[in-house]
């Protein structure tokens, strides 16, 4: 190649390089860049510079920043933590607590079968291998406020809380994903991980005992439907003791009470309107009402295998009144039905 064409080739790449340079320099307008001949250079507060050194620079006092970014966060969670979500996992802990307080409250006016009674029983769970603290100690901490709260102990609580931190982004890295601080906090204030709850019943001797599988298949059909059914209905109750005072109170049951002898059923009826609840529900136990509720009405369907007939059933607290269409067929009060039985 002779030198002319050498000399064209390289007046081209420089063209390219300054049109280059004049379409990016406006990217770097804060780094000041200089085109000097064929070597480009920017400005920086060390110096005159070219661009891998730049890069070095850059990337030093990004670590740096990252490092600076951590500390920040350290302090962060110290100044949050301890004044504002620290307070709030408190209280929604309090909260709980009242809760299953309320729940077990209604439960145990539920005496039952023989005179059996449930309860919820919430505690703190015990540390497990993969834990990277101890719930227990974490709830012992949580529970100490103002002047008990001292240094030591408020020291040991922020740690516990930067080791959970990191135990997140740990298992985050482990499944290949990325979290970012916001999520990892969240996670980490989901205090319902730190506890257990579970059913509990009072056998005969006094002694409550935990409603596990194995208990409850050894009980009849209609305990069965009992201990599934009581924890409910006092957790709805409970639940809806915070909702606004016009909020309905309105519960639906499919399959009620199979099982349940005539007298718990009424037992139930009678435990659902002191509740204050309204329900719809199909159940076999329509007739056993009792005189705890106010009033009610029940449709059967009626069925000779060609046609089917809709009754209608109304219980006014004391009488109930059978009805086809608008035929009034029957009056039937409690003394009368244990006349019936009698003979």
């Amino acid at each position: 190649m002779d030198t002319a064409a050498v000399e064209i080739q390289a007046k081209e790449a420089r063209d390219a390089l300054n049109r280059a340079f004049a379409q990016a320099s406006s990217t770097f307008e804060e780094l000041s860049p200089t085109l000097d001949g064929d070597i480009l250079r920017f400005t920086h507060e060390q110096g005159q510079m070219r661009l891998d050194e730049l890069y070095r620079v850059l990337e030093a006092l990004q670590v740096r920043n990252e490092n600076l970014l951590e500390e920040e966060d350290r302090r962060l969670i110290e100044q949050l933590m301890l004044r504002d979500v620290v307070d709030a996992i408190r209280d929604a802990i309090r909260g709980t607590r009242r809760w299953v307080e309320e729940i077990n409250a209604t439960l145990g006016g539920m005496k039952l079968f023989k005179g059996g009674i449930m309860r919820l029983h919430w505690e703190v769970r015990p540390r497990e291998s993969a834990d990277a603290f101890d719930p227990r100690r974490l709830d012992d901490l949580l529970s100490q406020r103002g002047i008990a709260l001292d240094e030591s102990r408020r020291d040991e609580l922020m740690e516990i809380f930067r080791r959970m931190v990191s135990d997140i982004r740990r298992k985050s890295r482990e499944r290949e994903l990325l979290v970012d601080y916001a999520t990892a906090l969240r996670e980490m204030v989901a205090y319902q991980q730190w506890y257990t709850l579970s059913v509990q019943r009072r056998d005969e001797s006094g002694r409550w005992m935990p409603l596990t599988r194995r208990v409850y298949g050894q009980g009849s059909g209609g305990r069965r439907t009992l201990d599934l059914l009581l924890p409910l209905i006092a957790a709805v109750s409970a639940r809806l003791a915070t909702a606004d005072r016009a909020a309905p109170r309105l519960v639906g049951f499919d399959e009620a009470f199979a099982g349940v002898d005539d007298r718990n059923a009424a037992e139930i009826y009678a435990l659902l309107t002191e509740l204050g609840f309204c329900w719809i529900m199909a159940t076999e136990k329509a007739a056993g009402l009792g005189a705890g509720v106010r009033g009610s009405a029940t449709y059967e369907m009626l069925s000779d295998g060609v046609t089917v007939a809709p009754t209608l059933s109304v219980w006014d607290g004391e009488r109930r009144l059978d009805f086809i269409g608008d035929e009034l067929l029957g009056i039937e009060t409690p003394r009368a039905r244990e006349v019936e039985r009698a003979t």
